[in-house]
């Protein structure tokens, strides 16, 4: 069947679709498939320290300057450029193609053989995430067409939607996908798990009885700016 629009039907019914979402996306992460982990979020702003051995330092600067403007609209979050590396809490690091297979170690990370680029967190015992690094390969994003994909898809899996999903539709988290945006789905994504309701360090059991009072918030509030639409994709 072609790809729907949850205009057509009840909210209830395609909620299902985004709790199960919220749930492969956030509670997960891509390299330890199938481990369950608790949520992790940000609860301070984010101080953003670029690093550029490669390209140009004021397109880098404007492509992270867009993000941060659209996820702090989506999380409510503070976020600043910080120029001072030490009083960072997220590095970003542009560099070569060389440089970043060495910095990822695939001989001990095999997992990281065929990434394009990449993104580490750190979280504390309470699973607020305190520090964040991503890794682009100028390079080789470039060749690819994906320079500005790697920049949103990492920004916004360093705040906590860490997994990749394969047949999740549509969404930048789906490495199989046409898409380089943020998708309607992923903006709400990005609204459930910065709802004041889901605490980090909570498990998946923990939110179940409060997911779809989140989902339906998120859904239907007037303030939230994320596009009403969202085309989910079903099959027969």
């Amino acid at each position: 069947m072609p790809a729907m629009s949850v205009a057509q039907y009840p909210v209830w019914m395609e909620s299902e679709y985004v709790r199960d979402a919220f749930y492969r996306v956030a509670f997960f992460n891509e390299f330890n498939e199938g481990k369950e982990r608790r949520l992790l979020k940000w609860t301070s702003p984010l101080h953003i320290h670029i690093f550029s051995a490669i390209g140009d330092p004021e397109l880098h600067e404007k492509m992270i300057q867009e993000q941060m403007n659209i996820l702090t609209e989506h999380t409510q979050l503070p976020m600043y450029i910080e120029p001072e590396r030490e009083h960072a809490n997220v590095l970003i690091y542009f560099m070569n193609q060389t440089e970043f297979y060495r910095a990822i170690n695939t001989d001990k990370n095999p997992h990281l053989s065929h990434s394009l680029c990449t993104f580490n967190i750190l979280a504390d015992r309470n699973g607020q995430i305190v520090k964040a690094w991503i890794l682009i390969p100028e390079d080789l994003a470039r060749s690819y067409g994906r320079l500005q994909s790697c920049v949103i898809e990492e920004m916004t899996q360093i705040m906590g939607l860490t997994n990749d999903v394969d047949d999740l539709y549509p969404s930048i988290f789906n490495d199989s996908s046409i898409f380089q945006q943020l998708t309607p789905l992923d903006k709400y994504l990005l609204h459930i798990l910065y709802d004041e309701r889901l605490q980090p360090g909570v498990n998946w059991n923990d939110v179940l009885d409060i997911i779809y009072r989140v989902i339906h918030t998120q859904i239907d509030d007037p303030h939230n700016h994320t596009e009403k639409t969202l085309y989910l994709h079903t099959q027969q």
